[in-house]
């Protein structure tokens, strides 16, 4: 779960299907697709769900869905709408790399060791001492 300070919302003109995605700054790093949180906008006339080139292709024709939904496809540097889209331009909430924050974020005391410890492990070649006393301090 991201801090709500790196959601953003964005507007893409979608063309042929397509939306350009190059010059948002994503946290595209983040696994299965969790960068893209919506597609759509907040409303409830149109509903987008996410698929992927396997599915599509298995379900090109499948009328299911009901008339209110459609898909897309996150590919590259662009996402596909390979049944249109409701209103264009079309709003998405994504990741962003937190280029706009200005304020400090407080990040949970377990997390930041983790990366601490990964940081020396990488930077310093060795792994931090384990603390035995249990009271959050390296020093003997």
């Amino acid at each position: 779960m991201l801090p709500s300070d790196l959601w953003q919302e964005s507007e893409l003109i979608v063309k042929d299907g397509r939306a350009d995605i190059s010059k948002l700054n994503i946290f595209s790093s983040l696994p299965s697709d969790a960068w893209l949180s919506n597609v759509g906008g907040l409303e409830c006339s149109c509903r987008y769900v996410k698929s992927d080139v396997n599915r599509y292709q298995l379900l090109c024709d499948d009328d299911s869905l009901g008339d209110d939904v459609r898909l897309y496809i996150p590919l590259g540097k662009e996402i596909r709408f390979p049944q249109g889209v409701h209103a264009n331009p079309i709003k998405i909430i994504h990741a962003s790399l937190g280029d706009n924050i200005e304020e400090d974020i407080e990040i949970d005391d377990a997390l930041a060791a983790v990366v601490r410890d990964k940081l020396d492990e990488m930077y310093l070649g060795r792994i931090a001492k384990e603390d035995v006393t249990n009271n959050s301090n390296n020093e003997e």
